[in-house]
């Protein structure tokens, strides 16, 4: 099992377990903690920000509301020291390269996973970072 608690951030509900099931039956994590949205979960690392464990956060791209492009936004606006402290994915179904692009180009962003998710492509992308 990995040490890492998990945030993961999709609209849609059934997503949110699918990838909770795959994390914790992939032997990834048991700390997770889920939102369908992600005004919800900024104000949840905000108020978290001190104390935390380095988390890693799946976050969903297309969400209405607040999209993942629009939470990396406000991820931005948080201090420094709470931003450290976690590592973000983007899932997506999309094969567009401006999407897949403009992913890239986010100093937010660790990397950009296609879904659905694979837990043994995460565990290597997981066993990567540098803490």
């Amino acid at each position: 099992m990995m040490s890492f608690p998990f945030i993961v951030i999709d609209d849609n509900p059934v997503d949110l377990m699918i990838i909770e099931k795959l994390l914790s039956i992939g032997g990834v994590t048991q700390n997770i903690r889920k939102f369908t949205k992600g005004t919800e979960a900024i104000v949840y690392i905000d108020e978290q920000a001190s104390g935390v464990d380095h988390t890693v956060i799946l976050l969903d791209m297309m969400m209405p509301e607040m999209d993942g492009f629009a939470f990396l936004d406000k991820f931005e606006n948080l201090p420094t020291e709470t931003k450290k402290r976690y590592s973000i994915y983007m899932l997506s179904s999309s094969i567009d390269p401006k999407d897949i692009r403009r992913a890239g180009q986010n100093i937010n962003l660790n990397g950009f996973i296609n879904k659905p998710l694979d837990v043994e492509a995460l565990k290597v992308t997981i066993a990567s970072l540098s803490l």
